[in-house]
């Protein structure tokens, strides 16, 4: 049996190792090498003041039961002044071949009891605030000009937008002695070949009207069945956590689902060393000491929402 390449990189000061382990075989141990090296010092400090110009803490739950979330029956409109923009993109990712897959759109902004209805991913791409209509059609919207930018042009507000909730998966291996990072691939249709942690999107949900439809339930199975197909992980080995609740308000509103589970992360990237539905999420997977958390956030670049909810973690357990 072929094992999966191990890269250890001493974290100094202490903070014991972090652990890279490639699931792509063509991955090598150079691979593994350079992202540590390209990645540490990267950054100096965590400035939390900055993450939180778009980062918003809604909330912390010890149960995932604990999410009031309420599903509607009604569908998503892309505002009418970037309708020309959905079109001609729809048109260019249909062509790559993409899928316009069902999502949870977020109504009414964000806060909780949570309220969402039926939207499509297309929606979702049409309308992020980073995108930037003008590449498609330059004669129809501003040079250059972002739609978050545009929305007061256009009397429009980060409301109006189709903004998903997903969910995030902080992987806590050895029974959360450790902490448990990917290399997010490349082709991801949201924060793609970045250190994150690893996630889903929860498709709208099509019974949610039926009498014995419970919405913690639907949300279980899915990441359940995420658990399975990217970390090869049996309901028996795991364990729901704590959540945290953030608002990402230059992407999506999201969950970050602690995952608990008596393995290490060796003998997780052992089981999914070449299997195709881990790569393709994340061709590599990482663990250090959960005690490191603070020598990663303020020295390892991230993706910043990760970052920002890993502080969160990491004080929370401090102060219990």
């Amino acid at each position: 049996m072929k094992t999966a390449v191990e890269f250890n990189y001493d974290l100094g000061d202490g903070n014991g190792l972090l652990n890279l382990y490639s699931l792509d075989p063509e991955i090598s141990l150079n691979g593994l090498s350079q992202i540590c090296f390209s990645t540490d010092g990267i950054v100096n400090g965590l400035d939390i003041s900055k993450l939180e110009e778009t980062l918003k803490k809604i909330s912390v739950f010890e149960n995932i039961e604990d999410l009031l979330i309420t599903v509607s029956d009604k569908e998503y409109e892309v505002p009418k002044p970037l309708r020309p923009y959905r079109e001609a993109l729809e048109e260019k990712l249909l062509k790559k071949g993409m899928f316009n897959g069902s999502i949870m759109v977020v109504s009414e902004g964000v806060g909780l009891p949570l309220k969402t209805e039926k939207g499509g991913y297309f929606d979702f791409k049409a309308t992020t605030p980073k995108a930037i209509p003008s590449e498609l059609l330059p004669d129809e919207y501003p040079i250059e000009k972002t739609i978050k930018e545009l929305l007061p042009v256009y009397n429009l507000c980060l409301d109006d937008l189709a903004r998903y909730f997903a969910f995030a998966f902080v992987l806590l291996p050895e029974n959360g002695e450790k902490i448990s990072l990917v290399k997010r691939a490349k082709g991801l249709g949201i924060s793609a070949d970045c250190i994150a942690f690893s996630g889903g999107t929860p498709e709208f949900p099509k019974d949610h009207n039926k009498k014995d439809f419970n919405i913690t339930d639907y949300f279980k199975n899915i990441i359940l069945t995420e658990m399975v197909e990217e970390y090869k992980l049996n309901a028996n080995e795991i364990n729901i956590g704590s959540s945290y609740f953030t608002d990402d308000r230059d992407t999506i509103p999201f969950l970050s689902v602690e995952i608990i589970t008596p393995l290490s992360l060796k003998e997780i990237a052992q089981r999914c060393y070449g299997n195709i539905d881990s790569i393709k999420e994340h061709p590599v997977i990482i663990s250090a000491d959960f005690n490191s958390i603070p020598r990663l956030i303020n020295n390892f670049a991230m993706l910043p929402s990760t970052a920002y909810v890993l502080n969160q973690i990491y004080e929370r357990k401090q102060n219990k």
